[in-house]
């Protein structure tokens, strides 16, 4: 069973990792935990099976590249 927290975690991920050099740290600011708090949490759901993989989506066309493979 997801927690109230929980699911505000995965609200977050839905969303898109914020462009900074500390992603998890930022969620984790947002949510009122720490990095590490957020990245146990992850390991907890990819540990529980909730959470298979995490992958980026790139918008090959706003990053500069005409094509995509």
């Amino acid at each position: 069973m997801l927690t109230e927290l929980d699911k505000q975690l995965v609200k977050e991920l839905q969303s898109g990792l914020p462009l900074v050099s500390r992603p998890f740290a930022e969620i984790g600011r947002r949510l009122g935990l720490s990095e590490e708090a957020v990245l146990e949490k992850l390991q907890a759901f990819k540990d529980s099976g909730h959470l298979k993989r995490l992958g980026a989506a790139i918008r090959h066309q706003r990053v500069g590249f005409a094509g995509n493979a």
